[in-house]
């Protein structure tokens, strides 16, 4: 039996066929090209904070920090949560916890970089949930919820504090385990 070509494959199943072109667009319309990154990334250095709310609630914040002679160096981007009810003085507020974070340069690039971090982060965040260990909506501080570490199943914040809370014959057991 012969192996189907790529062309057979893409004939046979659509879906496949409009997945691979979708990989070819930022957005339905916009073609991945260096020309709409860098029509994105003016955008970006000129408003300094760029905020996208997502319908489930999530926030995902574009920001040029690190400002050297009037010129930015690097783009962070934030990825947050759905609001959730803090008590702060007997008053309730609504505020989003902050998922993850990252920096890159302040390039077209780094704006790529940017937001493939948030859509890698907020396909995680919405297919595995938070860390259980350290979420802490509902006290007098900003809550708090932080993606689970890869193949863990809490962040690598928690996994490290438990880790370090072990006995010295579970960590033997644990090394030499398969």
């Amino acid at each position: 039996m012969a192996t189907p070509s790529l062309q057979d494959v893409l004939a046979a199943v659509p879906a496949v066929a409009e997945q691979i072109d979708g990989m070819t667009e930022l957005t339905p319309g916009v073609p991945a090209s260096e020309e709409s990154l860098r029509t994105l990334w003016t955008h970006v250095n000129r408003v300094v904070l760029f905020d996208s709310v997502d319908t489930d609630g999530t926030r995902v914040n574009i920001n040029t920090t690190c400002r050297r002679k009037g010129t930015p160096r690097d783009m962070c981007v934030m990825v947050h949560g759905p609001p959730e009810n803090c008590r702060r003085d007997g008053q309730t507020y609504q505020l989003r916890p902050r998922i993850c974070d990252e920096t890159n340069k302040n390039t077209s690039e780094g704006l790529l970089q940017c937001l493939l971090f948030a859509w890698r982060s907020l396909k995680r965040y919405r297919d595995e949930e938070p860390c259980p260990a350290c979420c802490t909506s509902g006290v007098a501080a900003p809550p708090v919820k932080k993606l689970k570490a890869a193949g863990m199943p809490s962040c690598a914040d928690c996994s490290h504090t438990a880790v370090i809370g072990m006995s010295e014959g579970a960590c033997k057991r644990a090394r030499h385990s398969p």
